[in-house]
């Protein structure tokens, strides 16, 4: 079994008829065990034979939702030892899909993979939010997509309702990945090979996976009291068939895992259909030492551990760890602009001070033989004294050019360390001009362009937060009050591309700063 990371983080798993929430810690053998874990209904009523429509159900996140209040209550009544959140959506709230295609080099995936994902998801993109998770079969000639999508509003609401409760969102994915993570941790020798199926009431759960995806994930609801003859056949064989067709014979059974309820009544069936693969019996519940044996609780683990280990799928359909690998990114670049500017400017330096201690030499070597200079000869006192200070000046003259205090790698290192998650910078543009006077410089402008695919209010206020941190800098001083002054202009928010409707356009803050010169 993988050696975990302790990091306390909440696993919440969301369907339409119940929530789970669990903490978890590692007991023995390094398996995960419920810390605290509380479930409760929803109240939310779930109409005859609904699916999956192309609202995928988001009346459930809304204002009046009945399940506001117990799920507030649930927090209240726990004293919950960590404050970050995953959560797992059921999949009548979202669509996971697994496909192949063909390989493509990784700077073209955000473009290609999106376009290739309609072909298997017919719903539009204009009001979702989805992510990807990529592995390459067939020996590296194909790539294994594992894509999920939801209602863009129902992620909104859930980021709302974690904070308005006191909890900070990491993560929001779909339920089969949650508990092919579990699975993968609690079941880890040879989970590979094996394909699994999970008996609760009437329904029935199968998973068969391949490098750490759920290539095949399927749900069939049933009615608890009727019969095994009465239910339709697992399709076992199909299963596997499914998923060797997609992955190219890279996926090898070897043995079919049961769980759940009848598992007894259910293994020769199975067996039946399995026909060479081996079928045996186990307890999840009993590994993870669950109680009730509620097939939610094992969702809610699945989702609670996506922090603690590397384990795939790392499918994130909220946009935050999207918004975290193109910070890092960002702030590469800027400390790498500023290690190439901060290099040049100490070569410069370098090579001025050598200018300089040369000028100094050969001035005190005319200071010394100043009566062999002919400038010199037949001046009054007033013209050589006219002279030296015109040389002073000189002097002072490159001194202000060549070692002023006032750079810019610092106010961009200021930038990158002040700059929210939320936001990245486009553009910047700094104003210095060059003081060959002892006179202040009149005006010094510094220009910052960002982005950011917040809107309306938490735009303006995230803005606002980034302005005051860059006023407190001592790298913008010279741009406070009485020397200057930092203003922020809030551009409008991003338009929606006709051509590219799936893709959400970012809006725009300008940070503008006058000064003046020392």
């Amino acid at each position: 079994m993988a050696k975990t990371e302790v990091k306390n983080t909440l696993g919440i798993f969301i369907s339409p008829k119940e929530i789970c929430i669990a903490q978890i810690k590692t007991g023995k053998d390094a398996r995960p065990i419920p810390e605290h874990l509380v479930k409760f209904p929803t109240g939310f009523t779930v109409k005859e034979g609904m699916l999956r429509p192309l609202s995928l159900n988001n009346e459930f996140f809304g204002e009046k939702a009945s399940w506001l209040a117990p799920f507030a209550q649930a927090l209240k009544q726990v004293s919950w030892g960590a404050s970050s959140v995953v959560v797992s959506l059921s999949p009548q709230f979202a669509i996971l899909r697994y496909f192949v295609m063909p390989r493509v080099d990784r700077k073209f995936w955000n473009k290609s993979i999106p376009l290739e994902s309609k072909k298997y998801i017919p719903v539009s993109f204009d009001e979702v939010v989805y992510d990807f998770d990529v592995s390459p079969v067939d020996d590296g000639k194909k790539l294994g997509v594992l894509f999920g999508l939801t209602q863009r509003k129902s992620v909104e609401f859930i980021i709302n309702t974690l904070k308005v409760n006191g909890l900070d969102l990491a993560a929001v994915e779909i339920g089969p990945a949650s508990l092919e993570r579990l699975f993968g941790f609690i079941d880890a020798k040879d989970h590979e090979s094996k394909g699994y199926i999970h008996f609760a009431g009437g329904s029935t759960y199968m998973m068969f996976s391949n490098s750490g995806f759920p290539v095949l994930y399927r749900e069939t609801e049933g009615d608890a009291s009727g019969s095994m003859s009465e239910r339709k056949r697992l399709d076992i064989k199909g299963a596997v068939q499914f998923v060797d067709r997609y992955v190219g014979g890279g996926a090898k059974y070897q043995n079919i895992c049961l769980s759940g309820d009848g598992t007894d009544i259910w293994k020769p069936l199975a067996e039946k259909e399995a026909e060479t693969i081996p079928v045996s019996i186990w307890d999840p519940f009993e590994v993870c030492s669950i109680k009730d044996g509620s097939v939610a609780a094992l969702f809610a683990f699945g989702a609670a551990l996506r922090n603690r280990m590397a384990l795939n799928p790392r499918l994130d359909i909220s946009g935050i760890s999207s918004a975290a690998k193109i910070e890092k990114e960002i702030q590469r670049y800027v400390w790498g602009v500023t290690a190439a500017i901060g290099g040049m400017l100490l070569l410069f330096s370098v090579i001025n001070q050598v200018r300089l201690s040369s000028l100094n030499s050969r001035l005190a070597s005319l200071q010394s033989q100043v009566s062999n200079v002919p400038e010199l000869l037949g001046s009054n006192a007033d013209e050589m004294r006219r002279k030296i200070d015109n040389i002073r000046s000189n002097g002072m003259m490159l001194q202000n050019a060549f070692f002023s205090s006032d750079l810019i790698a610092p106010k961009l290192a200021a930038v990158a360390d002040n700059l929210p998650p939320d936001l990245w910078v486009s553009e910047v543009s700094y104003v210095n001009p060059l003081q060959l006077t002892d006179r202040p410089v009149d005006k010094r402008e510094f220009i910052l362009r960002g982005m950011t695919f917040l809107s309306k209010e938490r735009k303006t206020n995230v803005a606002e937060m980034f302005l005051k941190a860059l006023r407190s800098t001592t790298e913008f001083k010279s741009f406070t009050p009485p020397n200057g002054n930092l203003e922020l202009i809030i551009g409008a928010d991003g338009p929606k591309d006709a051509l590219r409707p799936q893709e959400a356009k970012p809006g725009q803050f300008d940070i503008f700063g006058h000064g003046r010169g020392k």
